[in-house]
């Protein structure tokens, strides 16, 4: 075995992100996952219609959700989710509602929540499928 290979076991697994990790003495341990309840998915949602991350450039989508994480930290002090989580949870907000699974999210919250939510909901797919579609038309000029 090579010197190069063994002597890399103390790096981190290539699947964990670094931001992810607390250092704590000796220990590394994972961050406690942020859990988006309704509310909070109306302030991703309301940060992903300000920001237009769907829209963004090629090479400029990570900078993009960077932009619309910062606006949910801002909003919630207590939010340790990262851009990618973000990112995720946007994606899996469009796929819930194209697939027309809406009860499944009512797991907790106000109606007042779901009926907001479900309406940003609408305007980010119709916005999304907008640009989708404009996007291959100009492909196709």
């Amino acid at each position: 075995m090579d010197d190069a290979e063994g002597s890399n076991t103390s790096a981190p697994d290539a699947r964990e992100d670094a931001a992810s990790i607390v250092e704590s003495g000796n220990q590394r341990r994972r961050k406690k996952a942020f859990r988006f309840l309704p509310s909070s998915d109306v302030i991703l949602l309301k940060e992903a219609l300000k920001d237009a991350s769907w829209a963004a450039a090629h090479g400029e989508t990570q900078s993009a959700w960077v932009s619309v994480t910062r606006g949910v930290k801002a909003a919630i002090p207590t939010c340790t989710a990262d851009a990618r989580a973000c990112r995720r949870r946007f994606s899996t907000l469009v796929d819930v509602l194209k697939r027309e699974e809406l009860e499944s999210l009512r797991a907790s919250g106000a109606a007042e929540d779901y009926e907001e939510r479900e309406q940003l909901l609408t305007d980010c797919v119709t916005l999304v499928s907008g640009w989708v579609l404009s996007a291959s038309r100009t492909r196709l000029t």
